[in-house]
């Protein structure tokens, strides 16, 4: 059966059709596509403006464009090509402020290095729970050796930096047998630090040898958006039955 044709312009008409409407119309229109969320359409009206003339508040129209199409994409798990279209952004306007999301970009696809570097330079404006979260989860790939990361990338006087010590000597008197040990180092992590979930999980790992009920609930304490949380419902997975493990 041939497959149906799209009802929706191509591009090239999309573009010689807005070319025939007034400036005012093109503002009114492209600022109605950014309302709708239709961002590839609001960056079609707001080009089509420039050519008419520059101003401020196209400039800022067509910014605010480009970084809604940026998160759509992100959404969709299409991060190679947010990213590319970020670097559009940060090209044509070098003072906007776009780090965060930039970060973010990184971490989702994958490309922690870079993000730890960022992160150094814009970690303190972000969000008290953005901060937190990846904190712990820079500090759990760092334990992991994983992500091309280094405690080096880290500023020594943060979290990460400063309590990686002790969590490393949490995990390797686990993984020794050696509880004496590993009770004193879990003592040495506060509970406000990146490690605050490795601490619980080693915890309720150690618990759970002895007596599986009180270990699973200590490990139930773990949040499922945690980078612990895999390690945590294994054991989970074997105290639980189904209903209570989902």
């Amino acid at each position: 059966m041939a497959k149906r044709k799209s009802k929706g312009r191509n591009p090239r008409h999309k573009v010689a059709f807005l070319g025939a409407l007034t400036a005012q119309d093109l503002l009114a229109k492209g600022n109605s596509f950014l309302t709708q969320e239709k961002y590839q359409d609001a960056i079609l009206c707001f080009k089509q403006l420039l050519k008419q003339g520059e101003s401020r508040e196209i400039l800022d129209a067509l910014e605010q464009a480009y970084l809604g199409r940026i998160r759509s994409l992100a959404a969709k798990s299409m991060i190679k090509e947010a990213l590319v279209l970020l670097e559009t952004v940060i090209e044509r306007w070098p003072n906007a402020t776009v780090d965060p999301l930039k970060l973010s970009l990184l971490v989702q696809e994958g490309r922690y290095a870079e993000a730890a570097r960022l992160y150094t330079e814009c970690g303190k404006h972000l969000a008290v729970e953005s901060h937190q979260r990846l904190d712990a989860l820079f500090g759990a790939l760092l334990l992991a050796g994983s992500g091309d990361l280094r405690l080096q990338d880290f500023a020594e006087d943060s979290e990460v930096f400063r309590y990686y010590p002790v969590a490393l000597a949490a995990l390797e008197a686990v993984f020794a047998k050696d509880e004496k040990d590993a009770h004193e180092a879990l003592k040495q992590i506060p509970f406000r630090s990146p490690y605050r979930d490795l601490r619980t999980f080693l915890t309720g790992a150690l618990q759970f040898q002895s007596d599986k009920v009180q270990g699973s609930t200590i490990l139930r304490k773990i949040a499922k958006d945690s980078p612990y949380f895999g390690f945590a419902s294994r054991y989970l997975s074997i105290a639980d039955t189904p209903e209570n493990f989902l």
